[in-house]
C-alpha cells in the first residue's frame, strides 16, 4: 500500500482494528485526538513494517482500547505518543509493541501518557532520544532489551511521590533506570567557532 498524501486520521473514530502493514506512507501518520475501539484482547492500530517519511503522531489525547503495533516500523520524523492513552492490550498482555522500530528524531511518551500493559521496544533503534514520563506510576514492564537511544529521559513526574529520574551520559555505556536497560550513543560535540568568526 503506497500513500502519497499521508494518512490522516485526526480526530477518527473506529470501532474496529485499522491495518496498514508494510504501508509506504509519503507524509505523516497522523491520529491526533482519534479512538479506536475494538474488542478484549485486540490489536487496534497494525502498522508492522510499514515506512513513514515524516511523522506519527498518535497524541493529544489519542485513546485505544488494544494494543498499537508498530514492529519494524521505520519512522523517519518522530513517534510522539505525548497524552495518549492505551488503555488495552492485547491477548499478551502487550499494550504497544514496537519491536525493531526505526525512529530518526525522538519517541516521546509523555504529557499525560498512559498505558495498561506491557511496552514492548526490544532491539528498537531512535536517533535523537526517548523521553519517558508517563501521566502515572507504571506498574507494567518496559522491554528495552537491546534498544538504541541518543538520549534516554527517565522521568516519572519530576517531584511527585515515587519518581525516578536518570538521564544518560555523555558518552555511550548501558543505563539503567525505572525503564530497564538500554544503550545511549554520546551526543556531537558542538565544534568550537573558528578564531576571529562572530558569533551567532
Amino acid at each position: 500500500m503506497f500513500l502519497s498524501k499521508g494518512l490522516n486520521g485526526q480526530e477518527f473514530t473506529a470501532a474496529g482494528t485499522i491495518r496498514v502493514p508494510g504501508a509506504d506512507i509519503s507524509g505523516q501518520l497522523t491520529f491526533r485526538g482519534a479512538r479506536l475501539a475494538c474488542g478484549r484482547g485486540c490489536d487496534a492500530l497494525v502498522a508492522d513494517g510499514s515506512k513513514v517519511s515524516g511523522s506519527v503522531f498518535l497524541d493529544e489525547g489519542f485513546t485505544a482500547a488494544g494494543a498499537i503495533r508498530l514492529i519494524g516500523a521505520d519512522i523517519t520524523g518522530q513517534l510522539s505518543c505525548s497524552d495518549a492513552h492505551l488503555n488495552g492490550a492485547d491477548s499478551d498482555g502487550a499494550a504497544l509493541v514496537a519491536d525493531w522500530i526505526k525512529v530518526g528524531l525522538s519517541m516521546l511518551l509523555d504529557k499525560g501518557f498512559t498505558a495498561a500493559g506491557t511496552i514492548s521496544l526490544d532491539s528498537g533503534r531512535v536517533g535523537r532520544g526517548l523521553v519517558w514520563a508517563p501521566e502515572e506510576q507504571f506498574s507494567g514492564r518496559v522491554d528495552l532489551a537491546r534498544f538504541d537511544a541518543g538520549h534516554l529521559e527517565d522521568d516519572w513526574g519530576s517531584g511527585r511521590p515515587g519518581s525516578s529520574r536518570a538521564r544518560a551520559a555523555s558518552t555511550a555505556r548501558s543505563v539503567q533506570s525505572g525503564l530497564g536497560r538500554a544503550t545511549c550513543r554520546p551526543r556531537p560535540r558542538p565544534r568550537a567557532a573558528a578564531r576571529g568568526s562572530p558569533r551567532p
